[in-house]
């Protein structure tokens, strides 16, 4: 019943906004001043659920996008192998398992590298 009231309320509000010159009767130009308001809202309507469902299309392809990526990455680290490894790649291991490589750099003196010239 307390949005019976409400609504009633809403509806006052909304009569008196478009009675413009407060007589109690709609003029055919109030009458089309109410029609071009709702005419308004509907075009704004069907806007905002043109940018919803195109929000939604780029929500979706941006996850596909990274389900896709996911996938890639598996397949990918599913391929490498362990004797890849070589002395300028060692491979760093726990419990027998490869969880790292890293590349072997030598470093050089710099009086080594003044000579080497």
């Amino acid at each position: 019943r307390g949005t019976t009231s409400s609504i009633d309320n809403r509806i006052d509000k909304l009569a008196k906004k478009y009675d413009t010159n407060g007589d109690g009767k709609y003029s055919l130009n109030e009458v089309r001043a109410i029609i071009r308001e709702l005419l308004e809202a509907n075009v704004e309507k069907r806007r905002f659920k043109g940018l919803a469902l195109g929000l939604a299309g780029l929500t979706a392809l941006a996850l596909a996008a990274l389900v896709i990526l996911g996938v890639v990455i598996i397949f990918m680290l599913r391929d490498y192998d362990k004797e890849e490894t070589g002395p300028n790649l060692p491979a760093m291991q726990m419990n027998g398992n490869i969880v790292g490589t890293r590349e072997a750099i030598v470093k050089l003196n710099l009086l080594a590298a003044i000579g080497m010239e």
